[in-house]
């Protein structure tokens, strides 16, 4: 189990673009971590900038613990995996209504 305080990565760019077979295009993984980060940023919820652009994205881009707020992490807890679920189920990447609604019960 991890420690609250241990930094672990959330989601990195490679194990997507490295996956034998991923049908996901590279510009839609690209996209999907911009969307999150920019959200992420605009509300505050990371410590500091992590992406000026979605052109800034390369395999090592992380989304890591210790890159996010108490509050930024408790939102990535609650939301990110079923978030996916639904981006991998054909929602759109720029629907983060469910970001919004949880952002908004913290």
């Amino acid at each position: 189990m991890t420690q609250a305080n241990e930094n672990y990565v959330i989601d990195q760019v490679s194990w997507h673009t490295k996956v034998v077979g991923n049908p996901e295009r590279r510009d839609h993984i690209e996209a999907r971590f911009w969307q999150v980060i920019d959200f992420m940023q605009r509300n505050d919820l990371t410590i500091k900038q992590l992406l000026k652009s979605q052109s800034d994205i390369d395999d090592d881009f992380a989304i890591s613990t210790s890159d996010l707020t108490e509050k930024g992490m408790a939102l990535m807890t609650a939301v990110y995996d079923k978030w996916l679920v639904k981006v991998d189920s054909g929602m759109p990447v720029t629907d983060l209504s469910m970001f919004e609604k949880n952002l908004l019960k913290l």
